[in-house]
């Protein structure tokens, strides 16, 4: 469908069917296919309603549903120049297409989506310092390597991954579990629309002016990792949300890697777990993009390759850096011309040689025994 109005009279098909209880996404479906229009619904009969759910109660349910008019309805979305994708548009994301429960419309603000090579990176909201870097950082070699991250602009890890991947170029998506009218939490009212100045989209399966709610927020998790071709979960409690996304990346055949952590952690102990039960591991963040398959990732581990005849002499200049005291990553680029992927690729080897050690505070200092 490319006319306006038969896009919106298929918007208001799925809204009306997906508003009656007891008619799930899959059952949704299924009713879809039944009408050869969207105008054969609206005069479907009690016996025919009955004959698609076999239910006598959502029957009249849709009955009543589908006779009541959506003017209202439209108008305020009119008025609200909401943008919206539904399951019949030709640029409906390919990926969604695969999932179990794939949404058959979503809102949006900002770009529209286009075929992109995508990971979510999710965690827990009370994450450490040590999460809140490795977010960061992660997303930051990701969103570089052109690859965009996902994530649903909460507090703590997605936060912090929508901030890396913002400052690596590369645009980031926000998947929310209210409204795109209705950010949540508030305090990232912010974030949103630094996410749609740097070509962002923030989408949702909700109308725009609907609020959070609880039970929002597990079914959202299935549209962070339907959008990309794998999940990196970074501290998680083995009850937290973020293990869902995982559940559901596993269940639509994707990708899982995990970043471990403090054995003594509750916060570590659901990723921990995910390694355990076959997770692939994400042991740095300048790995991370040659690990998913970031699009830049090869000629950037081929750069690195060319200067390996320098390993040495980067090495220990390095060194000399830190033996006059400690230093920051950034400090450390600065004084040896090196990028941060350069910069943490040797840092790495020094640190697992036992020649330097990682403070606290993320800056790093000279082992003297």
């Amino acid at each position: 469908m490319t006319d306006s109005a038969d896009r919106m009279k298929e918007l208001f098909f799925w809204l009306k069917l997906l508003a009656v209880q007891g008619i799930g996404i899959r059952r949704a479906f299924l009713i879809r296919d039944a009408f050869s229009s969207l105008d054969e619904a609206d005069q479907a009969t009690i016996e025919q309603w009955r004959h698609l759910c076999g239910s006598e109660k959502i029957a009249e349910s849709l009955l009543r549903t589908f006779q009541v008019s959506h003017e209202r309805l439209e108008a305020r979305l009119t008025a609200q120049k909401v943008e919206f994708v539904i399951w019949s548009d030709p640029d409906y994301p390919p990926l969604f297409r695969e999932i179990a429960a794939p949404p058959p419309f979503y809102f949006y603000q900002g770009k529209r989506l286009t075929d992109r090579h995508r990971i979510a990176i999710v965690g827990t909201r009370n994450c450490t310092s040590y999460g809140r870097h490795v977010a960061y950082e992660t997303a930051f070699a990701l969103s570089k390597a052109g690859t965009e991250v996902v994530s649903g602009l909460a507090q703590g890890i997605d936060g912090y991954a929508h901030r890396g991947a913002i400052a690596g170029g590369s645009p980031t998506i926000a998947v929310l579990g209210s409204g795109v009218h209705s950010i949540y939490p508030k305090e990232h009212r912010a974030l949103a629309q630094q996410i749609l100045e740097r070509g962002g989209s923030v989408l949702s399966e909700h109308l725009p002016w609907v609020g959070p709610q609880k039970h929002h927020f597990p079914r959202r998790n299935r549209l962070i990792s339907g959008l990309c071709r794998g999940v990196l979960v970074i501290e998680a409690s083995v009850k937290s949300g973020a293990l869902i996304t995982a559940r559901y990346a596993l269940e639509d055949n994707r990708d899982v890697y995990a970043v471990p952590g403090n054995i003594t952690s509750e916060r570590s102990a659901g990723t921990n777990l995910l390694i355990m039960d076959g997770a692939a591991p994400m042991l740095h963040p300048s790995a991370a993009p040659l690990q998913v398959g970031s699009p830049l990732a090869t000629p950037l581990m081929m750069d690195e390759k060319k200067n390996s005849k320098d390993s040495t002499s980067i090495a220990d200049k390095m060194m000399m850096e830190l033996q006059s005291g400690a230093k920051s990553v950034e400090v450390l680029c600065d004084a040896l011309s090196l990028s941060s992927e350069m910069a943490a690729v040797h840092l790495l080897s020094l640190e697992l040689n036992g020649k330097i050690r990682k403070r606290p505070d993320g800056r790093y200092e000279w082992q003297t025994n």
